[in-house]
């Protein structure tokens, strides 16, 4: 009998989900295509989002599509927020205390951390009118499992000993990223170096922006307490009616 782990029990309660809107899964919770786990379909505009983006949420060389798992938190995203798309942005400029109201909305955004290497994908990102602009990294059951990916960064983050964090004003995420490679951390199931690591990306024009990880409360108040004031930290619980999930967001 399988373990009812809150990781499990997520994934039953979407299975169930889907048997009861006539959803079919495979063996390991993938729908049989993207449609069938968005609400209202996949839109044109965010089908060209994924099929512009290099994170393989649509399928490539014979790959199903990772969208499709009804644990994926790309499609938690899209069914939160392409809703919003031809719709006033006002009310979502609002709710996230934006000063100047957002005017365009589109998903799985690449950018870069000023290093070599591919940069990350973010699946929501909102612009302004004024052209700031708020992204969002959404999660959804990755903060009910442990791998030793969340609290791994890559040589060329230390490279010749440089404080990346130190010189973009972030000394408290510095001192974090330090404490990473040597595991006296104490961090196990919050995807702590993506979160660090999104606070050095940066648009085309080299803007900078800081992220905010919003996620589960127990789980960002460590990491609130070591980082800088600059490095907002919150939390909220989203997701579908039977599940919590959390959303990382960035503003610039």
């Amino acid at each position: 009998m399988t373990e009812m782990t809150p990781l499990n029990t997520i994934r039953a309660r979407q299975r169930a989900w889907a048997e009861r809107n006539g959803r079919a899964l495979d063996k390991d919770g993938y729908c049989t295509c993207a449609d069938d786990n968005i609400f209202e379909r996949l839109s044109d505009a965010a089908r060209k989002d994924f099929d512009r983006a290099d994170g393989g949420e649509l399928g490539r060389r014979g790959k199903r599509g990772k969208i499709r798992a009804v644990h994926s938190s790309s499609a938690l995203a899209c069914n939160w927020f392409d809703y919003w798309r031809h719709r006033d942005l006002r009310p979502l400029s609002k709710a996230f205390g934006m000063p100047v109201p957002f005017s365009k909305l589109a998903l799985e955004q690449n950018f870069s951390t000023g290093l070599r290497g591919k940069g990350p994908n973010l699946d929501v990102l909102l612009t302004a009118d004024d052209g700031s602009l708020f992204a969002i990294e959404s999660k959804f059951a990755e903060s009910y499992s442990k791998s030793k990916l969340k609290t791994f960064l890559k040589p060329k983050y230390f490279h010749n000993k440089r404080g990346l964090w130190a010189v973009a004003g972030l000394p408290g995420c510095q001192v974090v990223a330090k404490s990473l490679p040597t595991g006296s951390h104490g961090f196990s199931v919050l995807d702590v170096a993506r979160s660090i690591t999104n606070s050095m990306l940066q648009d085309r024009r080299r803007r900078r922006f800081f992220s905010c990880p919003l996620a589960r409360r127990e789980l960002c108040q460590p990491l609130a307490r070591r980082v800088d004031a600059n490095f907002a930290i919150g939390w909220m619980l989203t997701g579908s009616p039977n599940a919590s999930s959390a959303l990382w967001l960035a503003r610039w």
